[in-house]
């Protein structure tokens, strides 16, 4: 006990007068214990050589998703009253998306995506498209040989591709690959490179790659440079497209000019931005060309009883293509809670008249293959709106309407999605097809749609 009390009276007056009772005995300051700078680590240098090094390793990762997506469509006809409900149609597939990602040393990689789609009733507007209208109006009684095609499973190499590059300074992408080209959010029309177009019954697909070389060379941070070469329908050398694009910063705005040109076709600029303003993020883009690369209804032909159209082109004047949207969030209990994004679309070589009106001009229109869904007319509007953890914290509610402006058709729908676990989603939506008989969006005689889905993320 009076050792204990006289080692605390000793520590005591140690550090009363000056603390260095034990080291002035032991030959030792404070300067000589701290005085060795490498004994200071900063950890924000351990941190990021660590996940440098983590990083920078050869791995190999599998990956994606399968959906499954039931369908049923009535008619206008069916929900009047008026008929048996025998051209209501019912749809059930499995999409699924697998995904290899193989990643080496240097920033070296190799990337595939096989999508593999059953349909275990076969879908006539997925086999046939916006034609099956067309089809069906040439069969007659005998449309049913449209249904008749059993089940009807596709593969499809959606993406596959190399990635290299030279010191990390210029990078290189090789094969099938989807770009990011534009900043609108549904419509692009500056995006002339891939081969497939944003969905809007699901807007997060995986989309189909276009082949090519890809090169970017970034700046900091505050410039890109991306050219590409596009390899797709290629028989000889001249057959090759290609496209540049610069993006740079100024402020808080990011702007995009962009330029594409093949051999036979018209060459088309582009430009585009995003910035914020008060809290909105907007975002914009236009491409022009002197002439037009689409094809439209040219003049009536009149072959005695028959009536037809020729096809014809804009050869004389600029073409402009527009989109302007915007995303602004709110809080609601938790940050960020509910997501409003609206976007407008001017095609200036769409159609101001509602062609499906007329049955020749409908028939020429899709005979020729001149139909493109949601590019078709001149003005259209989409706006999208979501809120999580809504009705309960596990699930989420969404209504998306998407309108054409020159017929006055519409596609609206409401959508509940819940997941019980992680990477697993359940959802049901109700598609309403609006507008008078014969528009866009109302042309296949549907007039509402009820869709259950089922998703796995893996």
């Amino acid at each position: 006990m009076k050792r204990i009390v006289f080692t605390g009276l000793l520590l005591l007056s140690g550090a009363f007068f000056g603390g260095n009772i034990f080291a002035d005995d032991l030959g030792m300051n404070e300067d000589d214990m701290f005085k060795d700078s490498e004994m200071m680590v900063d950890t924000n240098t351990v941190i990021k050589d660590n996940v440098a090094a983590i990083l920078d390793q050869d791995s190999v990762n599998f990956s994606g998703n399968i959906l499954s997506r039931t369908s049923f469509y009535m008619t206008k006809q069916w929900l009047e009253g008026l008929t048996d409900g025998d051209k209501n149609l019912f749809t059930a597939k499995l999409e699924g998306n697998f995904i290899l990602d193989i990643r080496l040393r240097m920033g070296f990689k190799a990337f595939v995506n096989l999508a593999i789609n059953y349909n275990t009733v076969a879908d006539p507007y997925a086999i046939y498209g916006a034609q099956y209208i067309l089809l069906t109006n040439l069969l007659g009684s005998n449309a049913a040989l449209l249904d008749a095609t059993g089940d009807n499973t596709e593969i499809l190499l959606k993406e596959v591709f190399m990635d290299m590059n030279i010191d990390k300074s210029v990078y290189f992408r090789l094969g099938k690959q989807v770009l990011q080209w534009g900043q609108g959010y549904f419509w692009n029309p500056t995006d002339l490179l891939n081969s497939e177009l944003k969905s809007f019954s699901d807007m997060s697909k995986m989309r189909e790659g276009s082949f090519g070389f890809r090169i970017h060379i970034p700046i900091e941070s505050i410039f890109n440079f991306y050219a590409f070469i596009d390899a797709r329908d290629v028989e000889k050398f001249t057959d090759f497209a290609i496209a540049g694009k610069v993006q740079f910063l100024v402020g808080i705005t990011e702007f995009g000019l962009s330029a594409w040109a093949k051999k036979g076709f018209y060459p088309v600029y582009g430009v585009d931005f995003t910035t914020s303003l008060f809290g909105i993020d907007l975002r914009g883009e236009m491409s022009i060309s002197y002439g037009d690369n689409h094809h439209v209804l040219g003049d009536m032909v009149v072959m005695g009883p028959y009536t037809n159209y020729t096809v014809a082109s804009i050869e004389d004047r600029w073409v402009p293509r527009i989109s302007l949207g915007f995303t602004k969030t709110f809080d609601w209990d938790v940050q960020d809670r509910i997501m409003l994004v609206g976007e407008f679309y001017y095609n200036d070589s769409g159609y101001y008249e509602n062609v499906f009106k007329d049955p020749a001009k409908k028939q020429a229109l899709f005979i020729n293959n001149l139909y493109q869904p949601n590019y078709h007319s001149a003005y259209y509007g989409a706006l999208f709106i979501s809120i999580g953890k809504f009705p309960i914290n596990d699930m989420s509610f969404s209504v998306n309407a998407l309108g054409n402006f020159n017929d006055y058709s519409f596609t609206v729908v409401a959508g509940l999605s819940y997941t019980p676990v992680m990477n697993f989603t359940l959802g049901f939506n109700i598609y309403g097809f609006l507008g008078e008989d014969d528009c866009e969006f109302t042309m296949s005689g549907n007039r509402l749609a009820l869709e259950a889905t089922a998703k796995v993320v893996f």
